[in-house]
């Protein structure tokens, strides 16, 4: 579920509604304004939130120090490619591995 800002084109209404998509959240706020909504609506998918760290990190991307209680974003990352697992004498051997990244506001 995403967050969307909807707006009437007027300036009347305005409010963010939860969606899984921008149609979604279109038809939560068409339920909720009911007839009070006179003109067309403008749709607009908000940023997402960084999550408040517990402990320190260290960003991925230019190596400054996040400290406890600053925010970051978690970005997941695959190195390898999936589709070039190969069979050796029965056992899967995997090309590839997928780890979670900790990215700094600045750099998001």
């Amino acid at each position: 579920m995403a967050i969307f800002s909807i707006a009437s084109v007027d300036g009347k209404l305005s409010g963010e509604f939860k969606g899984s998509s921008a149609q979604d959240a279109a038809m939560a706020a068409f339920r909720a304004w009911g007839s009070e909504l006179q003109s067309k609506i403008e749709v607009t998918r908000q940023a997402p939130k960084p999550i408040k760290a517990n402990k320190s990190y260290k960003c991925d991307c230019c190596g400054c120090d996040i400290n406890k209680g600053d925010g970051y974003f978690r970005v997941n990352r695959r190195v390898g490619n999936p589709k070039n697992d190969t069979i050796i004498n029965g056992a899967i051997v995997h090309n590839h591995f997928n780890y979670t990244a900790q990215i700094c506001v600045a750099c998001k």
